[in-house]
């Protein structure tokens, strides 16, 4: 069982999610493992410990003699243990010495959405810590014990983001002018309001050419910009009643922590500004204000509670977080989790890829076990869900993502040198967040949002049919 285990479980080459002797039969030879002759076996029994090294698709190398010879080492090992006979060890070297015949399948194995990507990630996270076990013999679990995964996935709703993030890509791929043949990306998660499941995930621009390979989504934090000013100012200010939506600041050039910090607004300051004029036109000094007044570490207890785990509590305790100044940065799904706790009346769940997993015989070994805590009061929520729907009204930043018939709130995010561009906002329906730039730190050039244009256009094919809400 231990040893049937590992090869289905055991890397192969090429892409990270070739997995399994399986694959590799089809990755290598274009067949099921049952066809192998002797010396393709021998060859996928070589390779175990360095499988790249050995495979015959690396074009940077010719290792045509390195295969040959550990093929032999291999058919060599099985003849002095009686496994074979000499007849075919020597048929199986005429074989290796005239070459092996490698034919990589044209579609190989199931290539997995990104959606699905994550469904498994978090199916082992989940299994790890249930049954008390390392992340890898959950993998191993989880790979080789016929498990059935209930997913969250919307299927009508996937294939509508790929619509716009896949078949129409053209219209928002910029290629990089740093890295020759970069392009740049971009990253999407819809999460269901009533549920508070994911029922839709995209983790980058274009064709999706690997199973389990970067998800942008869900992997790759990013610096947040303008887009957590609602989750750093608004939801702790009003919930901790150190503001209201008609709190006027003095949007004016000033310093802090002793004139080393100079925070800018990116448009003409303002004067005398209220909250919600401020979010409206995204100015800055009024939010640093408001975080130094709470205090940095109060803002930060607020966004651990909504779901974000990527806070430096020794270099983020700083007020440059009021507008985006993290370490680290933020995932679109935990963007998303946040904002979706101030749809849902102040309270987080965590954002789940799966309902429920069942064994063989079809019963429940894992149940998606969705956390839950009340963040912030009703009241609070509803007063920044009216703050965050004029952003999309007359004079905001975000007017284009208006859906007829809903009422939309919303929040754009653009990070110093213009590297990371967002979109974060919600429907009576659905909770989006959508990031956009290039995965090496590179200026975005653009009249417009791309992550705006992006969400504006998933949102209102998704809505397209919904009753008004």
């Amino acid at each position: 069982q231990i040893l049937e285990l590992y090869f289905n479980i055991i890397f192969v080459g090429g892409n990270k999610s070739n997995l399994g002797i399986e694959v590799a039969a089809e990755y290598y030879f274009n067949k099921t493992v049952s066809d192998l002759n002797l010396a393709e076996c021998a060859y996928l029994a070589g390779i175990n410990h360095s499988p790249n090294k050995y495979n015959p698709y690396d074009t940077n190398k010719d290792n045509t003699e390195l295969i040959k010879k550990r093929t032999k080492v291999v058919l060599k090992k099985m003849l002095d243990l009686g496994n074979i006979q000499k007849a075919d060890y020597d048929e199986a070297v005429a074989q290796v010495d005239e070459g092996l015949k490698f034919e990589q399948a044209q579609t190989l194995g199931t290539m997995y959405s990104y959606h699905t990507d994550a469904t498994i990630a978090q199916v082992i996270e989940d299994v790890a810590i249930e049954k008390e076990i390392s992340k890898s013999l959950a993998t191993a679990y989880v790979y080789s014990s016929g498990l059935t995964i209930y997913s969250t996935q919307d299927t009508e709703l996937q294939n509508k983001m790929n619509s716009v993030m896949v078949d129409d890509s053209s219209k928002y791929i910029r290629n990089s002018k740093l890295n020759e043949g970069a392009i740049s990306q971009a990253a999407m998660v819809i999460i269901d309001n009533e549920t508070g499941y994911v029922v839709g995930v995209v983790g980058g621009l274009g064709e999706k050419t690997e199973s389990r390979g970067l998800n942008r989504a869900t992997q790759s934090p990013r610096q947040t910009g303008s887009s957590i000013k609602p989750l750093t100012s608004l939801v702790p200010g009003i919930n901790e009643g150190v503001i209201t939506a008609a709190t006027i600041y003095d949007d004016t050039r000033a310093e802090f922590l002793n004139g080393t910090y100079k925070p800018k607004d990116y448009n003409t300051p303002k004067g005398l500004i209220s909250i919600r004029s401020a979010i409206r036109t995204s100015q800055n000094i009024p939010f640093v204000k408001v975080v130094t007044e709470l205090t940095p570490e109060k803002s930060i207890e607020y966004l651990e509670k909504m779901g974000v785990s990527t806070i430096d509590h020794e270099r983020d305790s700083l007020a440059a977080l009021a507008i985006g100044g993290f370490t680290n940065g933020i995932s679109p799904l935990e963007m998303a989790g946040c904002y979706a706790t101030i749809e849902n009346d102040g309270e987080y769940r965590r954002p789940m890829f799966y309902s429920k997993v069942t064994d063989q015989n079809g019963n429940t070994i894992l149940e998606g076990k969705q956390t839950k805590e009340q963040v912030i009061s009703p009241q609070a929520a509803y007063v920044i869900k009216n703050i965050l729907q004029s952003v999309v009204q007359s004079g905001g930043t975000a007017t284009y993502c208006a859906i007829n018939g809903m009422d939309v709130a919303a929040k754009t995010g653009t990070t110093n040198s213009d590297y990371d561009r967002w979109l974060c906002g919600f429907t009576n329906y659905y909770t989006a967040a959508c990031w956009y730039g290039f995965d090496q730190n590179e200026e975005v050039v653009a009249s417009s949002n791309p992550a705006g244009k992006i969400w504006e256009a998933v949102m209102k094919k998704v809505h397209s049919g919904l009753d008004s809400s």
